[in-house]
């Protein structure tokens, strides 16, 4: 029963975190498996305030039919069959907070990308000045 549980867990976390798909991280050093482990616990730690704030916002809407959970919503589509099934539309507000989540997350994307850029010239330049120091 526990094993089943959590691999519902893992699966759910996975579900919302699709970075956790691709996590193929070769644990064969001390350093990647503190990785790993980081990557996970920053995943479980996000769900968690994740769903205190889906509980929050559950709490403010009156009529429990207009709640769309955006997570949801965003996976599914047409083709999934929602309106055969009778699943509401996706709210006007659930929709103006799910794109403002997708520009927050693409800026610090670039953000990311800009210093991953960085940190790498700076290690290039850091190496080409120990070859040079060490050839003369």
């Amino acid at each position: 029963m526990i094993r089943i549980r959590s691999e519902h867990a893992i699966g759910y976390l996975k579900g919302r975190f699709h970075s956790l798909k691709n996590l193929r991280v070769h644990i064969t050093s001390r350093r990647r498996h503190i990785i790993a482990t980081y990557w996970i616990a920053a995943c479980v730690g996000l769900h968690s305030l994740a769903i205190k704030y889906e509980q929050r916002e559950r709490a403010a809407v009156i009529d429990d039919d207009e709640w769309t959970d955006p997570f949801i919503a965003e996976g599914l589509d047409d083709e999934d069959g929602l309106l055969e099934r009778g699943m509401p539309p996706q709210s006007r507000a659930s929709a103006t907070r799910l794109e403002a989540a997708r520009a927050c997350r693409e800026k610090l994307k670039q953000r990311l990308l800009r210093f991953k850029a960085a940190r790498q010239q700076s290690r290039i330049a850091n190496r080409r000045e120990q070859i040079l120091t060490g050839l003369m």
